[in-house]
């Protein structure tokens, strides 16, 4: 059986939420986020109310969509 010593997949996926309330500082960092095209990962320090909120509320049980790439294989 081969033996894979190292593999690193990037895998991104889509969440869907409709007509949700949330409080207006996230709707502000959300908005934001949306309109600079930013990624939110560990270095978005200046949106840690929506950063807690995606972790919060987004997962990867309700997606329904997505995608998988291989980083690093050998």
């Amino acid at each position: 059986m081969p033996r894979i010593k190292n593999i690193q997949i990037r895998a991104s996926y889509v969440v869907g939420f409709g007509d949700i309330d949330v409080p207006e500082t996230i709707f502000k960092e959300l908005e934001e986020l949306h309109h600079e095209r930013r990624a939110v990962d560990g270095s978005t320090t200046n949106y840690e109310a929506a950063v807690n909120w995606l972790n919060d509320n987004v997962d990867e049980i309700d997606a329904f969509d997505g995608d998988y790439e291989i980083e690093i294989f050998y």
